[in-house]
């Protein structure tokens, strides 16, 4: 996923919380730079847990970028 992509940061990347991208992002900003503090404060894969990869994926890549 490239992390700078506007189109994409509207997708929903958690069905179950509707959570999209640009909140990773602007969570992952505020301090939320592991997978724990995410899932709480955004309530990703508290579902059906099949966002986990790609919201790892995304938090990975925000780490390098």
């Amino acid at each position: 996923m490239n992390t700078f992509n506007t189109e994409q940061d509207e997708e929903i990347i958690c069905h179950c919380t509707g959570t999209s991208p640009s909140k990773i992002k602007t969570l992952y900003k505020e301090g939320c730079t592991n997978f724990e503090a995410m899932s709480d404060r955004s309530g990703v894969c508290t579902g059906c847990g099949g966002c986990e990869d790609s919201v790892r994926d995304l938090m990975n890549d925000l780490k390098y970028a």
